[in-house]
């Protein structure tokens, strides 16, 4: 994910030119003086030839974006889609409609009925509305992210004494968790010996998850799972592998994270990924997951292990 793209927020609706000239006005009057700016789908340049990468394109940006904004006031089936993808992967959205008292209104779909959204009858009302119920949060979002995407940069450097020394808890991966697929091996460079690989073109699921446990602090608190692994091969791919933390039982997930290739300084080199977390106290257990995403051939992972620092 490269730095222009953290901060982006990605806009579905109609292709028609009301949606092009008005309701993009007034979403850019609603954001003004923000650090989030829009993605269109229809504004990227796309190589010749390549259409029929388009959807999985839109698929990357929707998951790089902070949040999404998705206007069903239309049957267009392309925002459908894109709003499905948003809620399979857990990413913020937003649900806009514009509606006319004067004309029947078109049903909107079983499956989002429940669902709360922006309703709007002219675009200088959807403007306040955005300001007030979209903008608020995520401006707030957005500064605690940036906070916290310093301090994992902060924790991701420190010395691995005193990661070991200083965390709340240290997992290994050979006995702490559960695993898919992958096998135990001998490591020479792991702190303990012994380390989990994954072999990337076996399969696409976990490798380790586990290992439900709570930690020591029953009010809420900000923690950063430190995860040690390395790769045999760091040339430039998006999105291999995932980490992610979840309460126990997987129904809620606090944070995750996308690893590429080329983050890694340089192959068969054991290297930090923090992913910070709010942990809601009382006693809750813990999961923390490394999902391949991908089924590149001959791309290996080891990890060692996973530390839990508390956020000071």
């Amino acid at each position: 994910m490269h730095d222009d793209e953290k901060y982006q927020y990605f806009v579905a609706h109609e292709f028609s030119k009301e949606g092009r000239i008005d309701l993009r006005s007034a979403i850019k009057d609603a954001f003004e003086n923000t650090d989030l700016i829009p993605y269109y789908a229809d504004l990227e340049v796309r190589p010749e030839g390549a259409t029929k990468y388009i959807l999985e394109k839109i698929k990357e940006k929707i998951l790089a974006t902070q949040f999404g904004i998705y206007d069903i006031t239309t049957e267009k089936q392309n925002v459908f889609i894109e709003l499905g993808i948003a809620i399979g992967f857990d990413k913020p959205y937003y649900i806009i409609r514009k509606i006319d008292l004067n004309q029947k209104e078109r049903k909107i779909p079983a499956d989002l009925e429940g669902i709360d959204r922006i309703e709007y009858e002219a675009y200088g009302e959807l403007t306040g509305k955005i300001k007030e119920l979209i903008v608020k949060p995520e401006v707030e979002r957005l500064r605690k992210r940036k906070a916290l995407k310093n301090a994992i940069e902060k924790y991701e450097k420190l010395p691995e004494e005193t990661i070991l020394n200083e965390g709340v808890n240290v997992y290994q991966s050979t006995v702490d968790f559960s695993h898919r697929f992958g096998e135990e091996v001998e490591d020479r460079d792991a702190h303990f010996g012994r380390a989990w690989l994954a072999d990337l073109s076996s399969q696409s699921t976990h490798f380790i998850f586990g290992p439900y446990e709570a930690l020591p602090s029953s009010r809420s608190d900000t923690y950063i799972a430190l995860f040690k692994i390395k790769v045999n091969d760091n040339s430039p791919a998006n999105r291999f592998i995932h980490f992610d933390v979840t309460s126990g039982n997987g129904s809620v997930k606090y944070s995750s994270r996308y690893i590429n290739k080329e983050e890694f300084e340089q192959p068969n080199k054991y290297q930090f990924f923090g992913v910070a977390f709010e942990y809601p106290g009382k006693g809750a257990s813990i999961e923390y997951r490394i999902r391949n995403r991908t089924t590149f051939k001959s791309v290996k992972v080891w990890c060692d292990y996973i530390a839990i620092m508390k956020v000071v």
